[in-house]
Parts: C-alpha cells; structure tokens; sequence
C-alpha cells in the first residue's frame, strides 16, 4: 500500500463515515410497538396543525390549540388551558409581524398531567410551543416538537406507570419573548413541583436531533442521558458555548430558575427555519424519530428513577460518530491529556533513537500547522465576503449554507495540500498570500481591523515555518504538540470543551507511538493501513463536529471551521505529507480555491430564495 492510496483511503472513508453518523434513523411506521416513538404517527398531528401559519392570538392558531385539547383527552389525560399576559417585548414583536389587529388577544398556554404513583414527588416537565412566526406555517418549528409530545405522551400511557408525574407544557408566544413558559414558571402551581425540564425545538427541517443545551451542574444529568438514550447526538462543547451565547428558547426559562435538564432540535434544512415553506413535506421523518426518540427515552428514564439526578458538576462528554455516548468528570480531561502527552512523548523518544527529527524541527512542524490555520481562516474570511450580496438578508444565508458549507470544505483542502506538499517558496515571499487575503478581505468591506494582526501573524509564522524543509514526522508531532497546548489552555479556561480536542489527540497519540515503534519510516503497508483506519476515524469525528458547528454559526462566523481543519491536519499529516508532487498539488489546489470562488459567486448573484422569512423581507 502507497502513501497516496492510504491517504485516498483515509479521506474518502472519513466522509463516507461522517456522511453515515450524520443521517438521522428512519421513521418508524404507524403499526410499530406501542410503547416506541414513531415519527409516522407524530406525522398525522404534523399534517394537521401545520396546515396553515398560526402565530399567536391569531384564529388559526385557536383552531390548533383546540386540536391539542382533543387530541390530548383522545390520549387520557386531562387538558386544560391557562392564559398568560404579555410582556413589553412579546407586545412589541406581535405588533410589528401582525398590527395592532394581532394584540386582541392574551397568550393561551395548554397544560396536562400524566400521573405517576407519586403526586407528591418533583415532576418532569415536559414542553414544546405551539405557536408560529408570521407567515409560516411552522411544521419544523415547533411542529415537530408538539407532535413529538403527543406521540410521547401516548408511548408513556401505553407502558407501567411512571414514578412520578409528567407535565406536557404547550407553551403560547415562544417567537414573540417566551411569554408562555415565563407565564407558566411565574403563575401555575405546578411550576413549583417541576425538577426537571426537557424541550423540543428545531432550527431548519431536517438532520440529527442534537441535545444542544443542558441544565446547570449538569454531571448526573449527562450520565444518564448516556445510559437511557439510544443514537445519542451530544457534545459538551455545543453546551459550552450555547450557555454564553446570547440565544433563547423556552428552556431558557427553566435554566435560569435552576431546574436541570435537556434542550433539543435539528438543524438540517436550514433554510427552512421560519420559512413560509416549512410544511410537513418539507420536514425530514428522520429527524422527527430522532428528536421524539431521544426525548422519549430520557423522559422516560426520569418518570422512572426513583430520584432525579442531582446537581453534580458539569461534565465533559460527547457522542462517538452517534453510536454511544461517553460522559466523565470535567476534571479526568487531566487523565486524557496525560495518557496523549505520555504517548507522545514516547514516539518521540522511539524516533530520536531512529535519528528522528530534532526539537528544532517538530518546533518549525508546530510553526507550519499554526500558519495552516491562520491562513485557512483568513481564506475562509475572504471568500465569505464575496459571497455576501449588498442586500444581505439572515435568512437567505440559512438558505445557501449547504453551498456555502461545500466552499469551506474545498476552501480547507486546498489549505491543506498546499501545507503538506513540498511545495517551494522563498521565505522572503512566505507573507505574500496572507497579504493577498488581506487586500481581499478590504476590497469586500469585511471587518479589515480584525484580520490585520491574524494576516500578520500568519505571514511571519509562515516565513519562519520554510526556511528549512519540515519532515513528515516533524510536522506531525508539531501539529499534535500545538493541539496538545491547544488542548490543555481549554482544560484550564473551560474543561467541557476538550473532548473536541482531547479524542482526537488520544487518538493520534496512540497511532503515533505504534507507528514510531514499528515502523518509523512510516513505509510498511500494515502500518500505514492503521494510520489510514486511525486517520479515517479520527477526521470522521471531526467532521461530523465541523457540519453540526457550520449550522450553527458558518453563516456568521465561517472562519471558526479553521479549528476544526487543525484536527483534520492532525489525523491525516502522516498521509499527506510527500503524497502529493509539489506541481500536481498546486494545481489542486488552485482548482479547489477556483471553486470555492465560483460558489461564492453564484451565492453573492442569486436571487432571494423562496425560503426566506416573510417578515424578513
């Protein structure tokens, strides 16, 4: 086996894997176990309540509310509704989508209870809203979610009865400022017995549901979610950073109150995220089976306990390729890093006893790999800017992020093959892509004081990183020492965010130490196979991070893929190194950026798509 079919084997296994884990399960059908979630029964409430946009106060709406009453008697629970007031906020949205005609009336929660043989004990809460923005009819957002809970509600009746009782909370004016669950937690009774809270959501109509959000001290939580859910779609770091950032959701509400528990949506089919044409056909089955199979499963694993998971500290956790979950401390991040650390130390103590290379060398390795981000984040900057047409609108970007996706991923290739070729260039012309990025990204109006010092950076760090040739192993272990740094600043800074970081590195670690043992030129075939099956794992996983984190924000910071193209580089290094003739690489290179610029182009010329939020416009 070549390092050219090894490396070719690596890459196209990577995604075939990535592409696999990110598909959602398929639907159940209407005759499947009564006690199981299925979307197709989900589907008929889907069809119903979606027939038509039903945003709060409105008459359709009042035709949907009375749809859940009946359809929730149908089920054996008693339903029963609460009206709410407005906020200032609320007030002012609806006005703005609907007129003054819109504010004749008061937000309409729908509340039930499914008993549990303990009336007494805390209660799961379950919730959902009911309501749309102006314009769409809403299918996905939160169709899905409303049709989940009906279809769990009637899973949870059909098998033993629960420990204790769960509340089915189908909140009003969630796009207006969450004034249905502020009303539910400020004015019902119940709210006082709710421990714990589980939401559904969806940005967009299709993909894997992910657990996005969590509850405060999060520990036990996590661990259950790993035991009770099965296909789990979790990552810490998704949590980390959807804590600070400035969005909102029902669950916002529990949160802050201090109720623990889970928050989930599906992103896919972003475009279609408050779309006039976010029908039921237009929403993926699968992505209602996964998101009403894990909320069933961890609904029904806290019905069931005798004790809810009490306040532990956050933990660090994520799921592998959407097969299992793996939950731990935040603080055993310190075990994982050592364990690295220690296998990379010996690789290099095996290859300095095979005339490895020097500290010098792996130091000018870590140098190229740095620069590789920084420049491929400076690429992935510009090329946005000129996909961005003059009249910008939030929603058409949601719209084209499959295409723009596919520029970023041909944006970091071609970074990628110019960095691990042995492609030739003076030192004193190193800085001089930096710097035609640089001009790029002024000419196009972008924030231009933001990339100066990163164009600087990249350049000067590029000018050292050629002044000597960087070997294989060189640039491999300076990329794994970068990440290892990488990996340790956000263990001490924000210690649930290193299995991003962390799983990859064990990874490489591990491979990297056999490797250096075995077979230190890296040419024996059984060898290279591993490092293939290693790098084809390890970049699979990181890819699957990489799409489920451009949903959420490459349409408005594209250059954070940069992060995720060092692990790429960290997994596949040994391969693409030397894989690639310095002349065939740059024409690769060049063809890839080229159609990257196309992309950009026929995003920054089309006309506004048909998906883009009636309000918006």
């Amino acid at each position: 086996m070549s390092r050219l079919v090894a490396l070719v084997a690596a890459l196209l296994g990577a995604v075939l894997i990535a592409a696999l884990a990110a598909r959602p399960p398929g639907p159940l059908a209407v005759n499947a176990d009564a006690v199981l979630f299925s979307a197709d029964r989900a589907f008929v409430d889907i069809r119903e309540m979606a027939r038509a946009p039903h945003p709060t106060g409105s008459p359709e709406q009042a035709r949907v509310r009375a749809y859940l009453v009946g359809r929730l008697r149908a089920v054996g629970l008693e339903a029963r509704t609460e009206t709410v007031p407005f906020s200032r906020k609320g007030r002012e949205r609806l006005e703005r989508w609907g007129g003054p005609a819109a504010l004749g009336r008061d937000p309409e929660n729908v509340v039930a209870v499914l008993p549990g043989r303990d009336h007494t004990g805390p209660a799961v809460l379950l919730m959902a809203h009911y309501d749309t923005v102006w314009g769409s009819p809403g299918a996905a957002d939160d169709g899905a979610g409303v049709a989940a809970m009906l279809e769990i509600a009637r899973a949870l009746k059909a098998g033993p009865p629960p420990v204790r009782d769960v509340v089915l909370l189908f909140t009003d004016a969630e796009e207006l400022n969450g004034d249905g669950a502020l009303g539910f937690f400020e004015r019902d009774p119940l709210a006082a017995r709710i421990g714990v809270a589980v939401n559904l959501e969806a940005r967009g109509a299709g993909g894997r549901a992910v657990m996005f959000e969590t509850g405060p001290e999060n520990g036990a939580m996590a661990r259950l979610y790993a035991r009770a859910v099965r296909q789990p779609t979790a990552q810490s770091l998704a949590a980390f950073i959807y804590k600070v950032m400035p969005n909102f959701t029902d669950f916002t509400l529990a949160r802050q109150r201090g109720i623990g528990g889970v928050n989930f949506a599906f992103m896919g089919r972003a475009g279609l995220y408050h779309s006039p044409l976010a029908t039921a056909d237009a929403v993926e089955p699968g992505s209602v089976q996964h998101l009403g199979g894990q909320a069933l499963d961890i609904v029904r694993a806290l019905a069931m306990a005798p004790a809810l998971p009490a306040k532990a500290p956050d933990a660090a956790f994520g799921d592998v390729l959407g097969l299992f979950l793996l939950a731990y401390p935040a603080w055993a991040g310190w075990i994982v890093l050592a364990t690295a650390g220690a296998l990379l130390a010996l690789a290099l103590v095996r290859l300095r006893a095979a005339d490895g290379p020097t500290w010098r060398e792996v130091g000018r390795g870590g140098l190229l790999a740095l620069a590789l981000v920084l420049h491929a984040g400076l690429a992935l900057y510009a090329f946005d800017a000129l996909s961005i047409a003059p009249t910008r609108n939030y929603y058409d970007r949601l719209a084209a992020l499959p295409r723009l996706e596919l520029q970023a991923a041909l944006i970091g290739l071609a970074a990628l093959v110019l960095a691990f070729s042995r492609w030739t260039i003076r030192a004193r012309w190193a800085p001089l892509p930096a710097a035609v990025l640089l001009v790029a990204i002024a000419v196009h109006g972008k924030a231009f004081g933001f990339a100066i010092p990163v164009a600087v950076a990249a350049g000067g760090l590029a000018f050292l990183a050629v002044k000597k040739p960087v070997g294989t192993w060189a640039i491999w272990m300076g990329t794994a020492l970068l990440v290892l740094l990488l990996a340790l600043a956000a263990q001490v800074a924000a210690p649930t965010t290193t299995p991003l970081l962390a799983w990859p590195l064990l990874l490489t670690a591990a491979v990297a130490a056999l490797a250096a043992t075995l077979d230190p030129m890296l040419r024996k075939p059984p060898v290279l196979a591993v490092l293939a099956v290693a790098g084809a794992v390890s970049a699979a996983f990181v890819l699957g991070l990489a799409h489920l984190a451009f949903l959420g924000v490459g349409s408005e910071l594209p250059m954070t893929m940069a992060a995720f193209l060092l692990l790429v580089s960290l997994a596949m290094a040994p391969l693409l190194r030397d894989a690639v003739p310095p002349r065939p690489a740059a024409v690769i290179a060049l063809v890839l950026l080229l159609g990257a610029g196309g992309i950009a182009l026929s995003v920054r010329l089309a006309p506004l798509s048909p998906t883009v939020a009636v309000y918006s416009r």
